[in-house]
């Protein structure tokens, strides 16, 4: 064999010596990757299990602590939270970390319009990872922004809950350009899911303590009606609720007229009135009968009945006294 051939043969070996090598490189390297990010996808399933948000501080302690874990695992130098606001024209910066650091955002803001392709794109797809800010056109009216803050490269991820985009999770690389690796992108992609679901959480607490309030205030103003009311679930038939006032009825309990049923109830409304409250807890009742009811209530004796029920028309009726009561629904 010439001396030709022996020097292309070595070097042909030596190039597949190299490949392999780099092969096996890319192996560990992947395996360790997968490792880091598995262990950092423990940490954020134990950010949300042992730190469940119960107010709204503690949600931004929870948006804190998934960003600072999610920027860790990526070894970026800047993480953000940003949320979209004045109906989709404008994205917030509403958390960002600088490192492990939570930083000022001063309501930073970028208007939707003077991006249109970074902001579809994140629609269509949930992700944009930008390799080379220079050579990506996607981010087209993002240079003043990413100038200031020296991003190079950037991973950002939609938070999205059904039917609606509400905002973005970046993860901004400072030190030259780079490629985001399939398992880096799908941790970041569930990166976002954590955080949708910690906003989920909050924004089911602001609908509870609405709630809350709005029953605080109907329950008092139907307590001090100077009536009974009581209401009734119209597909189970079944009394729900009654005033405390039914006390002023005479020797009754609203508890436990709630325990005995709607028998019980119908005992004791006057007779003259009972077959028109029959009438409402009989199959489509509810639809056929006036929207307002008011009935008489049985009394033990005439001398119980309250001053004020007389002056609303409640007078005794010889052993029975009658004594007003109205519904909801």
């Amino acid at each position: 064999m010439s001396q030709r051939a022996n020097t292309a043969s070595e070097r042909e070996l030596q190039e597949l010596r190299e490949r392999e090598a780099a092969y096996r490189q890319r192996l560990t390297d992947g395996a360790a990757l997968t490792r880091r990010l598995r262990q950092h996808t423990k940490a954020l399933l134990d950010v949300l299990r042992h730190h469940r948000p119960a107010r709204r501080a503690d949600i931004a302690r929870t948006l804190a602590d998934v960003a600072r874990e999610s920027g860790k695992a990526l070894d970026v130098a800047r993480t953000s939270v940003w949320l979209f606001s004045d109906g989709g024209e404008r994205l917030v910066c509403k958390l960002l970390l600088a490192g492990d650091r939570e930083q000022p955002s001063a309501g930073a803001a970028l208007l939707t319009a003077t991006s249109p392709a970074y902001f579809q794109a994140l629609a269509e797809a949930g992700v944009v990872a930008v390799e080379d800010v220079d050579r990506d056109k996607r981010i087209v009216g993002l240079e003043p922004y990413l100038r200031t803050h020296q991003v190079r490269a950037m991973l950002d991820i939609s938070i999205a809950i059904p039917g609606e985009l509400i905002g973005v999770v970046c993860h901004e690389h400072t030190h030259g350009p780079r490629v985001w690796l399939p398992e880096e992108i799908d941790f970041a992609t569930h990166v976002g899911d954590l955080v949708a679901l910690a906003l989920e959480v909050e924004r089911r607490q602001l609908a509870e303590a609405r709630l809350l309030g709005s029953e605080a205030k109907y329950r008092y103003l139907v307590e001090s009606l100077p009536v009974t009311v009581y209401s009734f679930d119209a597909h189970s038939h079944r009394i729900e609720y009654l005033s405390p006032q039914i006390r002023e009825l005479g020797a009754f309990n609203a508890d436990e007229l709630l325990a005995q049923g709607v028998s019980a109830w119908l005992a004791l409304v006057h007779s003259d009135d009972r077959a028109a409250v029959e009438a409402r807890f009989a199959p489509g009742g509810v639809d056929r009968a006036p929207v307002d009811a008011v009935a008489a209530a049985r009394q033990p004796t005439p001398d119980v009945v309250p001053p004020r029920r007389r002056a609303a028309g409640a007078e005794p009726v010889g052993p029975c006294a009658r004594a007003g009561a109205t519904e909801a629904m």
